[in-house]
């Protein structure tokens, strides 16, 4: 085992970190950049450690010299007053995702008494030799080009496997990734403004991506909702453009077309809400393919009040159609897990189909349920947690369900690392002969469970009665 195996999974008050430099509030920037020149440090805190009020970093000095501050300016006018914290308990996988989604590169590591005791940076965790995600994302903001992100998307790709081997959990690398490709997908979208500005919009992620739980991204689900003033022609223009880029970076579009760049994946907010309306009125199988990607919909730029918008119109519209529900349902018991009549494993030419038969039947379900009982999360993990609030699931029942997802993803991430090891696409496909017989007992397991999800699916929707 490698000195980096199991990194992601130390907890973060494992690792180094500086103690923290206090100020007081009244100190001035010059004093405060003497205090960290003689501590070494990049930051200091202002305040006591009872009472933090903001911190202030190098660049924030920088700032105050180029903005020609007085000598005695108060460190205060300068500092950033939210201090992002994590415990020393957390997983250093979480002190990624806290500088990823804060799009920061140090954190205030906190004690059992909730005190800050040290500055956890993110070139303490490359000096651990692991590759940092937060690194990539800053080289994502800096893209200037389609070429720019496509080798950022291939670093992501190389990256994705070897953070489950490090110790991150499987939802946790889903998590990062899917973090990672937001930058992406809002630095594509900033680019495309340079071909035509619609106006206010707002960029959504579907699918799987749209649940954070893509790992090895084959394509791109998406749709655009336009807010009021939009220009319609621009919209066009800038959603070919949007889709160039993404292409071009290593995201082709999906298959069946739910790309922006087609008309009935970018409306303004009152279309949209039509649409839903005939979609949960007329529930064919493309409307339950529509429906089901939507209730993914995940802002990833934009306006956030467009993308809520659109969510409380599609609650709305199935709630007044409960026959969309149950279509909903019934695509998620259209393909049964592969067992045989005895329970073990059935397998096509040494293989079997981890996403059919197992994936996505859990998480259509769960889609359905989280709609039902008006879940505001898109990961399958927390609608099934929403479902036992409301009582459709045992708790019992919600955690197997997340815990066979998680293996059959871990699954499904290792086979496809070692597709593209091979020089192949990546896919669904996991070969039982390759497997430990624990791990084979346990798939046998995870879909057992899936079975029986689909069985309750069935009789809370009357699915037998339903044609």
């Amino acid at each position: 085992m490698s000195s980096e195996d199991g990194f992601l999974g130390l907890t973060a008050g494992s690792l180094p970190a500086r103690p923290p430099v206090f100020v007081d509030p009244q100190a001035s920037v010059v004093q405060a950049a003497r205090a960290m020149r003689a501590a070494q440090a990049t930051a200091c805190l202002v305040g006591t450690p009872e009472a933090v009020q903001g911190i202030l970093t190098e660049r924030d000095v920088v700032r105050a010299v180029a903005e020609d501050a007085a000598p005695d300016a108060p460190a205060r006018d300068f500092m950033s007053r939210e201090v992002v914290t994590i415990s020393g308990r957390e997983l250093v996988s979480e002190a990624f995702l806290a500088m990823l989604r804060h799009k920061i590169r140090r954190l205030g590591l906190t004690g059992p008494d909730g005190r800050i005791t040290g500055i956890l940076e993110e070139r303490d965790l490359l000096a651990a030799r692991f590759e940092s995600p937060v690194a990539l994302a800053a080289d994502i903001a800096r893209a200037a080009d389609a070429w720019d992100l496509a080798r950022a998307h291939a670093t992501l790709t190389r990256m994705t496997p070897r953070w489950l081997g490090q110790g991150a959990g499987v939802d946790r690398v889903g998590a990062m990734a899917a973090a990672v490709r937001d930058q992406l997908f809002a630095r594509a979208a900033v680019l495309a403004l340079e071909t035509a500005d619609p106006g206010p919009m707002a960029l959504l992620a579907l699918g799987s991506e749209g649940r954070r739980e893509q790992f090895l991204a084959t394509d791109q689900d998406n749709a655009l909702v336009l807010g009021d003033g939009a220009d319609l022609s621009k919209a066009h223009d800038y959603a070919l453009r949007l889709m160039e880029l993404l292409d071009q970076a290593g995201l082709p579009p999906c298959p069946h077309g739910v790309t922006a760049d087609r008309d009935d994946w970018r409306m303004t907010l009152p279309h949209w809400e039509t649409r839903l309306e005939e979609l949960a009125r007329n529930p064919g199988p493309e409307a339950v393919l529509a429906l089901s990607m939507l209730a993914d919909a995940r802002q990833v730029h934009g306006s956030r009040e467009l993308a809520a918008g659109l969510s409380r119109a599609l609650a709305q519209a199935v709630s007044g159609h409960p026959i969309a529900l149950r279509a909903m349902a019934r695509e998620a018991v259209r393909f049964t897990p592969p067992l045989t009549i005895f329970g073990s494993l059935s397998v096509q030419d040494g293989a079997l189909d981890i996403k059919r038969g197992g994936i996505f039947p859990l998480t259509q379900g769960a889609r359905v349920l989280g709609l039902e009982c008006g879940a505001r999360v898109t990961g399958t993990a927390g609608r099934l947690e929403a479902a036992v609030r409301a009582g459709f699931l045992a708790e019992g029942t919600a955690t197997n369900l997340s815990q066979a997802l998680d293996f059959m993803q871990e699954l499904r991430l290792r086979f496809q690392a070692r597709d593209l090891d091979r020089g192949r696409e990546p896919g669904n496909r996991v070969l039982p002969g390759e497997l430990t017989p624990l791990e084979r007992s346990r798939l046998q397991e995870c879909f057992k469970a899936v079975a029986s999800f689909q069985e309750m699916l069935e009789n809370r929707y009357k699915l037998k009665l339903f044609t």
